[in-house]
């Protein structure tokens, strides 16, 4: 049983938690923090280790995206409290920011918030803050020396619980209050860069020359911002260590023979499989056209449950790795990359054709 919101299930390994929840009924709701900037889905990972003696009913990621971890009809071992967490239904948060004061970003705030009334809604109980564990809503602290959920969200706990009861009553749910970006640069920010990576992450990094609009940020992401909604991540090394100014790049995204050129995240064809080709094996990637080479794409994230560059799992994102353009026909919006012509729409320049 999980709620409705949950996004992916990836359930903890079987030595993390208890199954059932020894007669008690669920009647509280435990927020803890991840101590680091994750998605839900890497965090749910960790618990799939069968040593790391710990899980979650749920994670949600730095993006608000919720995965479910444990079942919520049997007890995770979150709290370090074994009748705490009988009775919660726990759920681990990512951070925005590793260190300071350990906050959470909107996204991850809004998504706690509509996964905390349907749970109350479901199992019929309102959220009571009263700083002990004898409220309805608890923290790990209450029950261990540990500075968990983090000095942001414990902060936070009596606003969480005035707004879930808000829309439980049905009336204007108080605003959330945003957290304070601690980045340099903002949306809307129009700049050029020397660095991209694959995720604000991390993932794969490359060097080359861009320019763009910043059209999202995650604070405290080793790359927080993102270029114009999919070319990729960058922080404030790339853009202040970058010469150029936007409109003088060396990337214009205008595609050249002898354009060096990466590529947006692309979803394989659901169900597409796998066909060997010219002794190659080939993968459907509809953005590209079709079928096309493994050995020259990487697995973007972690969207098929691990990223780990196993690309004949169809829930795999791919990116084209770094290539140079072979030819171009403009009339049918075509580029030649590997021997393979495929469509120029999702492939990137990182620098001009001569």
């Amino acid at each position: 049983m999980h709620s409705p919101l949950t996004n992916k299930i990836m359930l903890a390994s079987p030595y993390n938690y208890s199954v059932g929840r020894s007669g008690y009924k669920v009647c509280k709701i435990t927020p803890h923090h991840m101590a680091g900037v994750l998605t839900a889905e890497q965090c749910a990972a960790t618990f799939q280790n069968p040593n790391r003696g710990a899980s979650a009913n749920y994670c949600i990621g730095y993006d608000g995206g919720i995965v479910c971890n444990v079942d919520e009809v049997n007890r995770a071992w979150t709290s370090s409290n074994g009748v705490n967490d009988c009775q919660a239904i726990t759920i681990e948060v990512s951070n925005s920011q590793a260190g300071g004061n350990w906050p959470i970003s909107e996204a991850s705030w809004n998504s706690l918030v509509n996964l905390c009334v349907d749970i109350c809604k479901r199992y019929g109980f309102r959220l009571t803050f009263d700083g002990t564990p004898n409220g309805s809503l608890t923290m790990h602290k209450m029950f261990w020396a540990t500075s968990c959920p983090g000095p942001y969200l414990e902060s936070k706990m009596p606003e969480l619980a005035a707004t879930v009861n808000a829309i439980l009553d049905g009336g204007s749910a108080p605003s959330p209050t945003p957290t304070p970006s601690t980045e340099k640069y903002g949306v809307g920010t129009q700049c050029c860069t020397n660095t991209l990576a694959t995720s604000s992450t991390g993932g794969k990094v490359y060097k080359g020359d861009w320019e763009g609009t910043i059209t999202r940020v995650v604070s405290g992401a080793p790359y927080p911002y993102l270029l114009n909604n999919g070319t990729g991540w960058t922080n404030d090394i790339g853009i202040d260590t970058d010469p150029h100014v936007p409109g003088q790049t060396g990337a214009d995204q205008i595609l050249t023979v002898g354009s060096v050129v990466t590529s947006v995240a692309m979803s394989l064809l659901a169900n597409g499989g796998t066909k060997t080709i010219n002794g190659d094996e080939c993968v459907n990637v509809p953005a590209l056209g079709g079928w096309f080479p493994t050995k020259f794409l990487s697995e973007y994230d972690a969207s098929d449950g691990a990223k780990d560059n196993y690309l004949a799992n169809d829930k795999a994102k791919v990116y084209v790795d770094q290539c140079t353009v072979e030819a171009i026909n403009i009339p049918y919006n075509l580029a030649q990359i590997h021997g393979n012509w495929v469509s120029a729409t999702p492939l990137t320049e990182l620098a001009n054709g001569k």
